[in-house]
């Protein structure tokens, strides 16, 4: 099968650069690179053109388009209108894979031929798990994310979307590979025939909060047992923080876009809204302390954190009709 890589990127030269250099280094070799430009400036091309040679050498194509707006949504349904593989590989600029990775993921689509996405596992996961059983203090705060379904945590051989928008991850000794609900862009490859019936949805603006939630889980919604992760295939997401948005834009952005994506996917059961109410409260806890206890000196932050549930509120009601300009239109 011949792979497309796409890479967003915005204002992370360097880790773009390490991207792409292990990129060249993988067992099975993508047709292909597009870089897709979210920044004002031009750093990127520049390491685009360094790297040319090299990539041509190993018969690889390595693209520089520029994105119109800094969004990575738009900027994958850019990389996926010009990429001419028949797997589509997103990749954030700050991952580095393993040199089996797309060697491992390509295995996984011929053996399910159903398959429309697969993802790896991220290496980060062992650690975590580690300093999860190993520390009694880490424990409670993972019990508190899991009791109240906060982001993400781990299940035996279960990869799930919750109605609160946590993720779940398989506990990092499974050795098969297993069915999942949810596609990561930041390293997922998915089959070019999804694009002719889904794309990421365009009002999600700058780092695009959930964005790749919102996309693969409805893929699952209308195709079940389609996306597989596999243990054989792994990376590392470095998760810089250059480039990211300030904690405040953040702050109301998570709210905005989850509200959104949570009328867009789930059923408007009595369980399902007491799920996301009860996420949000949790994850309100959960940051009020955070702010008190490791960062004191961004105590304004907990202002934002009370207010913007209220703002969602506010704004329901052009939420529930997909109107988010009253949002997007804050971002700087």
């Amino acid at each position: 099968m011949k792979i497309s890589v796409i890479i967003p990127t915005y204002n992370r030269e360097i880790h773009l650069q390490k991207c792409l250099s292990k990129i060249l280094d993988q067992k099975k070799l993508p047709i292909e690179v597009i870089i897709i430009d979210n920044s004002q400036n031009y750093e990127a091309q520049k390491i685009t053109d360094n790297l040319k040679n090299e990539f041509e050498v190993k018969q690889i194509s390595l693209i520089y388009l520029r994105n119109n707006e800094n969004s990575g949504a738009t900027a994958r349904n850019l990389g996926a209108q010009h990429a001419k593989g028949d797997l589509i590989a997103f990749l954030d600029d700050d991952v580095l894979l393993d040199i089996n990775y797309y060697y491992e993921i390509e295995k996984v689509f011929f053996e399910f031929p159903n398959a429309l996405g697969v993802q790896g596992y991220d290496k980060n996961h062992y650690s975590a798990f580690q300093k999860i059983t190993g520390s009694f203090f880490q424990q409670l705060i993972y019990q508190f994310e899991k009791i109240f379904m906060i982001s993400s945590y781990f299940e035996k051989d279960k990869s799930r979307v919750l109605p609160s928008l946590c993720v779940t991850n398989p506990r990092p000794n499974f050795n098969l590979i297993i069915q999942s609900q949810w596609i990561s862009t930041c390293a997922g490859v998915f089959s070019k025939k999804v694009f002719k019936n889904f794309k990421f949805d365009s009002q999600f603006k700058k780092y695009s909060w959930n964005e790749y939630l919102d996309f693969s889980y409805s893929i699952y919604l209308e195709n079940k047992k389609s996306l597989y992760v596999t243990p054989n295939a792994t990376y590392i997401d470095v998760q810089t923080n250059k480039g990211r948005l300030h904690p405040k834009e953040l702050i109301y952005m998570s709210e905005v876009y989850d509200m959104y994506i949570f009328l867009k996917r789930f059923d408007m059961t009595f369980k399902n809204i007491f799920i996301y109410l009860w996420s949000k409260l949790g994850r309100m806890l959960y940051n009020l302390v955070r702010i008190f206890v490791r960062y004191p000196k961004q105590l304004k932050l907990v202002l934002h954190y009370l207010y913007a549930p209220v703002h969602v509120l506010i704004n329901f009601s052009k939420i529930k009709k997909g109107k988010l300009d009253f949002f997007n239109k804050t971002l700087t």
